[in-house]
């Protein structure tokens, strides 16, 4: 038997929103995409990029890198690819 979070069955990845902070304390840009996988739940990612450095963050509410990957191939399945 598989592990769930091995083979995600993805309903959606989609983008939910995206964001830019100019404030004292802080300038960043980023986007959050929403997900729902069969049998494991729902939740966002958030990614977030400091403008001064270039750095780049990702929130992945403890689901690890190689689920966000799958959710971003999933993702990026689900597009239109301009040629």
């Amino acid at each position: 038997m598989t592990d769930k979070f091995e083979n995600p069955e993805f309903t959606y990845v989609r983008l939910g929103s995206t964001f830019t902070v100019l404030d004292q304390k802080e300038r960043v840009t980023g986007f959050r995409l929403s997900w729902e996988a069969k049998n494991i739940g729902f939740g966002q990612f958030v990614f977030a990029a400091d403008l001064d450095t270039g750095e780049f963050q990702v929130d992945d509410e403890h689901m690890g890198r190689d689920f966000v990957g799958k959710a971003l191939l999933f993702f990026l399945s689900k597009c239109e690819m301009e040629e």
